[in-house]
């Protein structure tokens, strides 16, 4: 999830100011067997009609495994709460 905001970057400065929010911010370790889990998310999701990017369906089945909300403004992430029932998205106060 890294990678997917910091190829979003400016320049060199703006890279190191995103760096030091996201350390702030602790990092789930990705297991070999999870791969399986994308693939099958990727297929359910696939069987509902609804298509998303790779890095977005890996990012949702990070959160189900390990139990967090999502906090994207990515309309794909509540269409793939239609397939992945166990995806829980951040709601933004007003």
């Amino acid at each position: 999830m890294r990678a997917e905001i910091l190829c979003g970057t400016q320049n060199p400065s703006h890279r190191r100011r995103l760096i030091l929010a996201l350390d702030a911010f602790g990092q789930l370790l990705i297991p070999e067997d999870f791969w399986e889990i994308v693939g099958d998310n990727l297929a359910v999701l696939r069987a509902n009609g609804i298509t998303a990017p790779f890095t977005d369906v890996t990012i949702a089945t990070v959160a189900i495994e390990n139990d967090v909300e999502v906090w994207a403004r990515d309309a794909h992430f509540p269409m793939m709460q239609i397939g992945l029932s166990r995806l829980r998205l951040f709601q933004e106060p007003p």
